[in-house]
């Protein structure tokens, strides 16, 4: 059975060249590599500057190939870019079944259009921000990161267009990270008071918040965009040393001594997780984040009207800050490790086996 995982947004839609994104390992790179040790044949297919094939290796994961497609159409916001390579590829190579991460990037919806609803190909959708379009109601099963998202999906507001999705069709995938490196190290010293990262779009995230804070206290804002220059000109004592690379970032993310998410758009922002295993206290806004995503016991979350009292006594509290810190790590290694995404995954399977959509070349166990 052949399974092949679709990146919906190109890979630079991020800010990433193609050598950083290979070098990324994330939720997007295991689940082809959970399901490939389970003998499943798969691949991850995205769209990117230019065409490559290469493979990838993970010393707990199967192997499995990635192929990069030439972008051919492009657009002024890049999340709807696209590859007529990767089209011609799938219809020629047509897979038993899709994974397609994220409902409304151009690969997904070129891919669904041109191969995968006129072919009848059984697809999943594994949503992140944006949780609902027109081809959501189609998929065989989707695998939700929050409990927004699955209510929403479940139970549409009355004055909403979306339609009711089944339970049963949906699975709970959760931000996974790799809790051995990013860990906590006691041997860093903790110079910072409050860190961050993010992509420097205009319009994609808020950095206000942190350049206020900047005045009274030593925030770090690490990441690169085009806004950077202006942020640092606005907000003159805001550190912000740039694009730090996946290795070194858990080594940034413990001088600091708690980790605040600043955007309003996000219902996951990875970044959380990454400095929930750090064993970082987390602060993030209350209208957007849930509290399955940042736990009561792990962190804050605060008012976008209020939150510069509840940041300034949290640092003042160091016995608060030690309790978050160990429930926040602890947290991460029980329900956010490389392997968290399994049990759902190989549960899609087995509903869409029960359904007579897949056939399954052996029974799997699920536990």
């Amino acid at each position: 059975m052949r399974i092949i995982f679709l990146q919906s947004y190109p890979i630079y839609h991020d800010l990433l060249s193609t050598s950083r994104w290979l070098a990324l390992e994330n939720r997007d790179k295991w689940m082809p590599g959970i399901l490939s040790n389970e003998g499943f044949e798969t691949e991850l297919w995205a769209t990117a500057d230019q065409s490559l094939e290469t493979n990838y290796h993970h010393n707990q994961l199967g192997s499995y190939t990635i192929r990069l497609f030439e972008v051919t159409g492009r657009h002024r916001n890049t999340k709807f870019d696209y590859s007529k390579h990767l089209i011609d590829y799938a219809l020629n190579h047509r897979p038993d079944l899709i994974f397609i991460k994220g409902v409304d990037g151009g690969s997904g919806i070129q891919l669904l259009n041109k191969v995968i609803l006129p072919k009848y190909i059984p697809f999943i959708f594994i949503i992140g921000g944006k949780f609902y379009n027109k081809y959501v109601p189609q998929a065989d099963a989707i695998g939700f990161e929050t409990s927004y998202q699955k209510n929403q999906l479940k139970k549409p507001s009355p004055w909403s267009i979306h339609k009711k999705i089944p339970s049963d069709k949906l699975f709970h995938i959760p931000k996974s990270v790799d809790t051995h490196h990013f860990c906590p190290n006691s041997e860093i010293v903790k110079d910072f008071d409050v860190i961050s990262t993010g992509r420097l779009v205009s319009g994609y995230k808020n950095y206000d918040e942190l350049g206020k804070l900047s005045s009274v206290l030593k925030i770090v804002l690490i990441g690169d965009g085009p806004e950077k220059d202006k942020l640092q000109r606005q907000f003159p004592h805001l550190i912000m040393p740039g694009y730090i690379s996946h290795e070194d970032l858990p080594n940034y993310l413990n001088r600091a001594r708690l980790f605040f998410h600043t955007g309003l758009r996000d219902f996951y922002p990875r970044a959380l997780s990454e400095a929930m295993a750090c064993g970082l206290p987390c602060v993030a806004f209350e209208e957007i984040i849930t509290r399955d995503v940042l736990p009561p016991s792990c962190g804050l979350r605060v008012s976008t009207h209020n939150y510069v009292n509840p940041i300034k006594y949290l640092l003042r509290s160091p016995k608060k800050l030690k309790e978050y810190s160990r429930n926040a790590r602890q947290h991460a290694e029980e329900n956010l490790g490389i392997f968290s995404s399994r049990k759902a995954m190989l549960a899609m399977l087995e509903l869409l086996h029960s359904k007579n959509v897949i056939d399954l070349p052996r029974a799997i166990n699920i536990t």
